[in-house]
């Protein structure tokens, strides 16, 4: 025990990380289950969820390759966030397909499936937040470059945002 209360406790900034890997270890028993997918729909069903639910955990890792410290590296970081999140809107119709085709499926072993899909989600959205670049805007010596939420990217005043740019120096060779 941490000896902090959980109502103080603040969530891990790789918790989308970890649920990633819960997801696609419940995935993996559910398709692998006969009593919810029976052989014969295995391949054309369960093949699909089980590499949807391996494509959540593949963007999560690689858009952890990227640390915001350039608005390319911040772009990059978002677009493979906002494709994990995809995967997960796939993997919620891939589990509601299996529903629609009238499968004995107990519903209980997929709601909470979709609850753990729908907090990666949220968890996935909240790390999408704005990347501060502590890098000064051109022609200005108070406003710092950001890549916000939309993928954009923007500036303010760092007084605004209590962020405060790293001083560069020009590099004058003398003679």
């Amino acid at each position: 025990m941490s000896g902090v209360y959980q109502r103080n406790r603040e969530v891990s900034e790789y918790k989308f990380f970890t649920q990633a890997i819960a997801i696609r270890v419940e995935v993996n028993k559910l398709m692998a289950s006969s009593s919810v997918v029976p052989k014969a729909y295995r391949l054309l069903n369960a093949v699909p969820t089980v590499e949807t639910a391996r494509s959540i955990v593949f963007n999560v890792n690689r858009a952890d390759c990227f640390y915001p410290s350039s608005s390319f590296n911040a772009l990059e970081r978002k677009r493979y966030l906002t494709l994990a999140i995809a995967d997960c809107e796939q993997l919620m119709l891939d589990m509601q397909c299996l529903m629609d085709i009238g499968l004995p499926v107990n519903a209980n072993r997929f709601e909470q499936l979709a609850n753990m899909v729908e907090e990666e989600i949220r968890l996935l959205k909240g790390a999408r937040k704005n990347w501060w670049l502590r890098s000064v805007m051109g022609g200005s010596s108070s406003n710092v470059c950001y890549v916000n939420s939309n993928g954009n990217a923007n500036y303010n005043s760092a007084t605004n945002v209590w962020v405060r740019p790293r001083p560069g120096f020009p590099y004058c060779q003398t003679e």
